[in-house]
């Protein structure tokens, strides 16, 4: 359907990484430590991209600490409304001036493991027609904080050698959200 979207412009601003303190979350952190860093930084040449996964809060309700009111997503785009039109035409005065990420959303388990204390993160089938993941687009200011996955195959199950830190978010389905390097 968006593809089928009138839009009034042909170009955003996008940036590939954005810097965040953890002040910012409420916490009483000292400001360079406590530095968090997100990036959706598309492939270039024989580079692969890096599209981090992030915490999002998703509603009102959602809690400082823990995952109550909080959505697992991919990082796939930061960008701004651009503030020209075309040539010459100023944006509408009532677009927003903040920034926007868009995220691909995976789903999270109600409750962690019983033995690990981690929560489980699945991709939903089925997938879109074109193979994406669903997904929104957010104020950037609602990403909490970067996330470990860490590959989930079951006991007794060694993971694939083909398996690389750029390509394993693609395919691997199931996860293991690690809450022992959390941020907070």
């Amino acid at each position: 359907q968006v593809g089928n979207a009138f839009l009034p412009f042909d170009k955003l601003d996008v940036w590939h990484s954005f810097k965040f303190s953890l002040d910012t979350l409420g916490n009483d952190v000292d400001g360079q430590k406590g530095i968090d860093l997100v990036r959706a930084q598309p492939g270039r040449g024989k580079s692969p991209g890096r599209f981090d996964m992030v915490v999002v809060t998703h509603n009102d309700g959602a809690e400082s600490t823990g995952l109550h009111g909080m959505k697992v997503g991919r990082l796939r785009l930061i960008f701004r409304l651009p503030e020209v039109i075309g040539l010459y035409n100023e944006a509408p005065s009532v677009w927003p001036k903040h920034h926007f990420a868009y995220v691909e959303w995976l789903t999270l388990s109600r409750s962690p493991g019983a033995h690990h204390n981690m929560y489980s993160v699945t991709k939903p089938l089925p997938l879109d027609t074109t193979g994406h993941l669903p997904g929104d687009i957010v104020p950037l200011s609602t990403v909490r904080q970067s996330c470990q996955l860490i590959p989930h195959l079951g006991a007794g199950v060694g993971w694939p050698q083909e398996w690389r830190s750029n390509s394993v978010l693609d395919a691997c389905s199931t996860f293991l959200l690690n809450n022992w390097s959390s941020k907070y």
